[in-house]
């Protein structure tokens, strides 16, 4: 009993301060129609990031039962130490998915259509322009190894001589941003899978 509430503690923090995270998230929502604007912001409402933190919480906690019965029949049943791995592999989706709250939250970009460039900020670095039409552009594709609860971690690196940029697979949910993202499939990419595609 004592060990089931210590996990349900853990999972508790582990909500905390995801939530936190989330609710200092702030996206600006144009009133243009999509289909009228020059500029969209490649950034994700606030409700949506609650959805998938939903999601992505979902999985830490099956990972953190999954340890709790570890713990429980180890003793007897040497063999239910090898799932350990999935377990740490799902409690280690809280890390990720924090991770890359933090890359959205450090980054503003925004994608004229019609220039076809895009505009990023940084908290700690200049503003600068990437032109997707004539720069010389690299793409790098980092995923992981599966769909968790439907959530599928990963992102995409941008970059030219000046500047480079991380897209968390988080922006795809916005459909606001399809097409830039659709441009962006068109490029030529180096695509890598991971366990943790930490940023």
């Amino acid at each position: 009993m004592g060990k089931l509430l210590i996990i349900a503690l853990i999972v508790i923090v582990v909500y905390y301060f995801i939530a936190q995270k989330v609710s200092k998230f702030k996206f600006n929502s144009s009133s243009i129609p999509l289909s009228n604007r020059e500029n969209i912001d490649i950034n994700i409402p606030t409700f949506m990031l609650q959805r998938l933190f939903k999601k992505t919480l979902m999985s830490v906690g099956i990972g953190f039962l999954i340890l709790f019965i570890i713990i429980v029949i180890a003793s007897k049943f040497k063999i239910a130490l090898l799932f350990i791995p999935i377990s740490f592999y799902l409690i280690g989706q809280y890390f990720v998915f924090s991770n890359h709250i933090k890359a959205i939250k450090n980054q503003k970009i925004n994608y004229n259509i019609k220039a076809n460039t895009l505009t990023v900020s940084t908290t700690d670095g200049p503003r600068s322009i990437i032109n997707l039409s004539t720069d010389n552009i690299t793409v790098k594709e980092v995923k992981t190894v599966q769909k968790n609860n439907g959530v599928l971690m990963g992102y995409f690196i941008l970059s030219n001589k000046v500047t480079t940029c991380y897209l968390p697979y988080l922006l795809v949910e916005n459909a606001e941003t399809k097409p830039f993202f659709d441009k962006l499939q068109l490029y030529k990419r180096e695509v890598v899978t991971k366990l943790f595609p930490i940023i």
